[in-house]
């Protein structure tokens, strides 16, 4: 039962369009869950791509702040 209620966790929040990650899970469910490999459990690296003037001062860039803020709401 305990399986498949945590599975049940995950099912829901990936019908809601979310990562697995973003599940509250003990150290018990994260154990059985990560036997499934599942991609969206996986940690994410974000990449911006700025050029050489931007560097320095990437929140000039929009896109870049955008990415930022994309990354927050996600972790």
């Amino acid at each position: 039962m305990f399986e498949y209620e945590t599975l049940l966790k995950i099912k829901s929040a990936l019908l809601e369009g979310k990562n697995a990650r973003s599940v509250a899970l003990n150290d018990l469910e994260l154990d059985l869950i990560k036997s499934f490999n599942l991609l969206s459990l996986k940690p994410v690296i974000y990449v911006a791509n700025l050029n050489e003037t931007e560097v320095s001062n990437p929140s000039v860039n929009s896109q870049y702040n955008r990415l930022v803020e994309y990354a927050r709401n996600e972790n």
